[in-house]
């Protein structure tokens, strides 16, 4: 699992591309806190959890539930993108979705079909950071002195 913001810890990318723990799930959320205490306020998240990803038991997708309304209270604007075909992740995607007896919150999941629709979407709110997030991610992916091995 990685975690990025921008400078101004406005935007963050955290993006799960490998098993999840109780661990991986409170290391989030720290680093969400973190990041929203460094930009002064809510942040825009966006979220990409990888096919490579299993869907987690049953306790985990529990949990994922039970830190949602303390990630809500994180964010400006929270988008996530889940890779895969829809039926078989649909668990995912309901353990992002507040439970119907809480209270009405500001924040709401937003659902986008790619990490590129994500990052489209968010930088109408940031374009600054959201632009550093993609610089991030193409240093990240890009091999060194863009020659592939």
């Amino acid at each position: 699992m990685s975690f990025c913001t921008s400078a101004s810890g406005r935007a963050c990318l955290n993006e799960w591309d490998r098993p999840l723990s109780v661990q991986d799930i409170l290391d989030f959320l720290l680093a969400l806190r973190r990041a929203a205490v460094t930009a002064g306020g809510s942040v825009i998240l966006i979220m990409v959890i990888r096919e490579s990803v299993p869907v987690p038991a049953n306790f985990l997708l529990t949990c994922i539930q039970g830190t949602l309304p303390a990630i809500l209270d994180c964010c400006e604007q929270f988008l996530l993108v889940v890779d895969g075909t829809e039926t078989a992740r649909s668990r995912l995607h309901s353990a992002f979705q507040p439970p119907r007896q809480s209270a009405p919150r500001r924040t709401q999941v937003q659902h986008a079909d790619s990490l590129s629709a994500a990052l489209a979407r968010a930088q109408r709110a940031a374009p600054h950071d959201v632009l550093e997030l993609q610089r991030h991610l193409l240093h990240h992916s890009s091999p060194p002195n863009g020659r592939s091995t």
